[in-house]
């Protein structure tokens, strides 16, 4: 099920207007990735452990957390490419300071959370969670004390990536439940496939433009070099 967190970057994302949301592209491709992922990992909660069906819940689960970390790691590239250069410098240089203040909080959530009686992992949960608000609020008030306004677009992009990094992690937990034993062997497939998959299409950018004679040769010696 698409969460509220989604529908909300995707009304944001409408929201602003296409010179400034040039980079809509890739933070569309992040929530869409997530949503993706999320979806899988549910598929994957359902299914019989170290079945068959299993072993294909997590396949999937597997394969869109690759694709979500993939599509977080270009919703940053372009959160940074549409954030002011004045803005990127300000981040960069309160980077310790943030962490360490996302630190404190994750901490102080988590112990809380386990005085309270909360298990290990929703304790884990709480902690991310307060790391990353406390983050977000830290790095807000550097930018307002600096009196830099951040780019709208930016931000987006960066939630999407923040989203689809976190629906990357519940998807490789997803599969690891439904994988049992077998885990390892299928996100070493996967990987592999993966890897085989980017090789094509990177040849496929590489040789398209090119006349269909050197086309050829481009191929045939990167098949020669396989063998």
């Amino acid at each position: 099920m698409l969460n509220r967190k989604l529908t909300i970057l995707t009304l944001l994302a409408m929201s602003l207007s296409l010179p400034a949301f040039a980079q809509s592209e890739a933070t569309q491709s992040a929530i869409d990735a997530a949503a993706e992922a999320r979806a899988a990992a549910e598929l994957a909660y359902e299914s019989e452990e170290s079945s068959e069906a299993g072993r294909i819940a997590a396949e999937a689960a597997l394969t869109a957390a690759l694709d979500a970390n993939k599509a977080a790691r270009l919703a940053r590239r372009a959160a940074s490419q549409a954030e002011d250069p004045a803005v990127l410098e300000l981040l960069k240089e309160k980077r310790n300071a943030v962490r360490e203040v996302a630190r404190n909080a994750a901490e102080s959530a988590r112990d809380k959370a386990l005085e309270n009686g909360a298990g290990e992992e929703a304790a884990r949960q709480i902690a991310r969670e307060a790391a990353r608000n406390a983050a977000r609020s830290t790095v807000a008030d550097f930018i307002a004390n600096a009196g830099l306004t951040p780019n709208p677009a930016s931000d987006v992009a960066r939630e999407a990536a923040r989203d689809a990094r976190d629906a990357a992690k519940e998807a490789t937990k997803a599969a690891r439940e439904a994988a049992g034993d077998n885990f390892k062997e299928i996100r070493r497939d996967v990987a592999k496939s993966a890897v085989k998959e980017q090789v094509k299409n990177t040849v496929r950018e590489t040789v398209k433009n090119r006349p269909r004679e050197e086309r050829r040769n481009i191929i045939k010696n990167l098949r020669n070099n396989r063998n």
